[in-house]
């Protein structure tokens, strides 16, 4: 037989699965205005920060775009800025004058239809020109009243509805200018997140146009596998889901330690056909070193025993019923049996809860037709 000694160690039950990482996040970046591309600042497996350029389309179109805003915004604000203020001085002594010169107008347009209906009535002139006397006037009365109009308005200043309509045309005009200067900042396509450069699918000289991918960024500081389980195990996995330790281990770095991760998600749906439910693992991806597609074995440790005395697995036995040992008595060479009662095990070794010693000596090979009292010789 082949004899050996408890140990006091640590022993886990765990299951493990097979899965492949892939990125927590992909980001394909899209221009969203349309331009001959320029210059492409990144290369691809490059580490880009959020707000970082990386592509610079033509703007020339857009930059005229926002000037010709600019100076409809300017010509507005200007006539807003009128309608406020109202008339200047020069402006109402200029209307004034105006309405001077109009009353002076018809007055001298009165007079001479006054000259020119005697002299019709006495027959020294001809109809056509009386005519031509009264239509003075009326032209004098008409221009009179519109100057009239114009100084009662500079006088009594823009209404309010017509300072709300400029207004409402200076506000437009503001906008359509501050989109258009959206339009320029458009042109240079900057990284809306922290990543790394995976793909990049356009080169300068070609048209870059909305919906059309430019580059593509992945968030690898974070990396997630999604985890085939088999369905007998989803009570225990759903009862233990905030407690369940979780160790990564590609087999791209066997001489690494394990990666810890954490259990995301928990499908609440068991597949019909391979009995199986999915369970996502995030793991912190230190030093970069993950990375998408990358093989890994995924351990989830259901649970640890520390500082337990721990046999080899082969140590136990089955007698009448219950788990026993065989000790190996030094002295005589016997051995004989010890009734155990077992806790945790990981398959090589087993964890006794009641019935052992660190100082007992255990048949651990040999033993299965061992009866109690038999001599034995122990073998390295």
């Amino acid at each position: 037989v082949r004899i050996d000694q408890p140990a006091e160690g640590s022993v886990s039950t765990r299951l493990s699965y097979n899965g492949n990482l892939r990125p927590e996040r992909t980001t394909v970046i899209t221009p969203l205005i349309a331009g001959e591309i320029l210059q492409i600042h990144v290369s691809e497996n490059e580490i880009v920060e959020q707000g970082q350029l990386l592509v610079s389309l033509d703007d020339e179109v857009v930059s005229l775009q926002a000037e010709q805003a600019r100076a409809n915004w300017e010509a507005a604000d200007a006539l807003l800025r009128k309608a406020r203020q109202g008339a200047r001085p020069e402006e109402l002594e200029s209307a004034r004058a105006s309405l001077a010169q109009a009353e002076s107008e018809l007055s001298n347009a009165q007079n001479n239809l006054e000259r020119t209906r005697n002299l019709y009535e006495a027959g020294t002139i001809a109809r056509a020109e009386f005519e031509n006397a009264e239509s003075a006037v009326q032209a004098a009365e008409t221009e009179l009243e519109n100057a009239r109009r114009s100084v009662r308005l500079m006088e009594e200043g823009s209404r309010s509805e017509d300072i709300d309509a400029v207004r409402a045309q200076a506000q437009a005009a503001l906008r359509q200018f501050e989109l258009a200067q959206l339009q320029t900042q458009y042109a240079q396509v900057t990284s809306p997140v922290t990543g790394r450069i995976i793909e990049i699918y356009q080169d300068p000289g070609n048209t870059a146009a909305p919906g059309n991918p430019l580059v593509a960024i992945v968030s690898d500081d974070l990396i997630q596998a999604t985890i085939t389980v088999p369905e007998k195990h989803y009570g225990l996995f759903q009862a233990q889901r905030d407690s369940l330790q979780v160790e990564i281990n590609p087999i791209a770095y066997q001489n690494e330690p394990p990666f810890p991760g954490i259990v995301t998600r928990i499908a609440e749906i068991i597949d019909a056909g391979s009995r199986t439910f999915d369970v996502d693992v995030a793991v912190e991806n230190r030093g970069g070193l993950l990375k998408p597609g990358m093989f890994v074995t995924v351990d989830f440790l259901l649970e640890e025993i520390n500082d337990a005395i721990l046999v080899e697995s082969s140590a136990i036995v089955f007698r009448d019923g219950g788990t026993v040992v065989f000790l190996y008595d030094q002295d005589d060479s016997t051995v004989s049996i010890a009734a155990v009662r077992t806790g945790l095990s990981d398959g090589e070794h087993t964890a006794i809860l009641e019935g052992l010693t660190l100082e007992d000596f255990v048949v651990v090979e040999g033993n299965s037709f061992l009866e109690e009292g038999q001599t034995v010789r122990p073998v390295e």
